[in-house]
């Protein structure tokens, strides 16, 4: 018998809180995960590096226990980044079309493909990634792919692509971490459209319906906007679990652990009226120092900051938030889903049908969890969408750039 051919996707996901690195090694059917985590707690402020020593102690701790595990060197890695100064834009080029019967033609998109890639990036930026939007002729889409003259006729096409930029000095501080455990940064991704992939893999056409994936992390929040299959819009908010528990030790007078614990085993999105009156031991123990919370407390500080996100969110996508847009509702993933009526609140307040994450059939049970969401999108999408890395890189791609430069 033919021995099976192995492939292995070798991914890291770069969080405000925690560091995952993730290898999924697949052989015939069978599907093996290799997982090992670092916090970043204290080592970075919102997505710079703070404390570089410690970090790149702590991720080549982790790329080391997964090496040892998959048995394997990890000589490349595909890179998911989340933080403020994650973004997208869109970038256009113009041509006005040749052909005397204004039909159009290939060499009307090479020429307003090569005058969009012309403009220069925001000083202090480095280009992630590139992925597609729609032609533009005379100001009406075009579908990509059938571009004969005798299909479409006009006077000016405009080629628009959406870019993910990130901080170079961001960008540069983790390749250099990669470097020193010789390993190479095989591409880089913007970690809510990673999770964003992942979540709505599982469904076909659920992007092609208009989805809304919010992955809510620990520092920030990724939201990632699709209609008629295409990224529309994406962007990160500085608002994530580490803000609730900030609110409940400020509110209530605790310490960060008591706070922490209080908002996994008993906070709400949503302020519960048969909890007035009810009252919570802090440690529950009853000792020295112990002392007792209202319920009601807990849960009102909780909706305010989660009310907060998502009213940001309804404001900057307030044009496309529309039942007749966004068909297939709201997803949501990242670990502070996981609070108690957090998809009532974004009913509430988006007007649309809200769900929880739902991960793709591949994925073992004990891996379906918010923490492994991004890697996992970025594995779904080297399974699935490999020239879509191949059509980013380009001649000499960001990633190899930096390699060659920090090498």
């Amino acid at each position: 018998m033919a021995k099976q051919s192995r492939r292995a996707y070798p991914v890291i996901d770069i969080g405000t809180k925690k560091t995952v690195v993730l290898v999924v090694v697949e052989q015939g059917e069978e599907i093996k995960i290799y997982e090992n985590s670092c916090e970043n707690s204290g080592l970075l402020k919102g997505s710079i590096v703070t404390n570089a020593a410690a970090l790149e102690k702590c991720v080549i701790s982790a790329l080391s226990a997964v090496e040892l595990k998959a048995g394997f060197r990890l000589r490349r890695i595909h890179v998911t980044m989340s933080g403020g100064d994650v973004r997208g834009r869109v970038i256009e080029g113009k041509s006005a079309l040749c052909a005397a019967d204004k039909g159009l033609q290939d060499s009307d998109v090479k020429i307003a493909t090569d005058n969009m890639l012309r403009q220069h990036l925001p000083a202090g930026s480095s280009a992630l990634s590139l992925f597609e939007l729609p032609f533009l002729l005379d100001d009406k889409e075009v579908p990509q792919g059938i571009l004969t003259k005798k299909t479409y006729f006009g006077k000016t096409l405009t080629v628009q692509k959406l870019q993910i930029l990130a901080s170079k000095k961001h960008v540069d501080a983790w390749g250099k971490i990669l470097l020193q455990h010789n390993t190479a940064p095989g591409g880089w991704f913007a970690a809510g459209i990673a999770s964003g992939l992942a979540m709505s893999s599982g469904e076909p056409g659920l992007r092609d319906r208009g989805l809304l994936v919010i992955d809510i992390g620990a520092g920030t929040s990724d939201y990632v906007l699709y209609h008629k299959g295409i990224i529309r819009e994406l962007g990160v908010l500085p608002v994530g679990g580490d803000h609730v528990t900030a609110d409940l030790m400020e509110g209530l007078h605790l310490d960060r652990q008591t706070a922490e614990e209080l908002k996994v085993k008993h906070a709400s999105a949503i302020v519960r009226e048969e909890k007035l009156g009810v009252r919570l031991w802090t440690r529950g123990d009853k000792s020295v120092g112990d002392r007792e919370v209202y319920q009601r407390s807990i849960d009102q500080i909780t909706h305010a900051r989660m009310e907060e996100l998502f009213q940001c969110i309804q404001k900057r996508l307030a044009p496309f938030l529309k039942p007749e847009l966004v068909r297939a509702g709201v997803v949501l993933t990242g670990g502070t889903s996981r609070l108690l009526n957090v998809e009532k609140l974004a009913v509430s307040v988006l007007r649309l049908s809200v769900r929880r994450a739902t991960y793709p059939s591949w994925v073992p049970q004990q891996f379906c969890s918010p923490q492994y969401s991004t890697a996992l999108g970025m594995v779904e999408l080297l399974r699935t969408q490999p020239l879509l890395f191949q059509r980013n890189a380009g001649k000499e791609s960001i990633w190899k750039r930096i390699w060659r430069s920090l090498s």
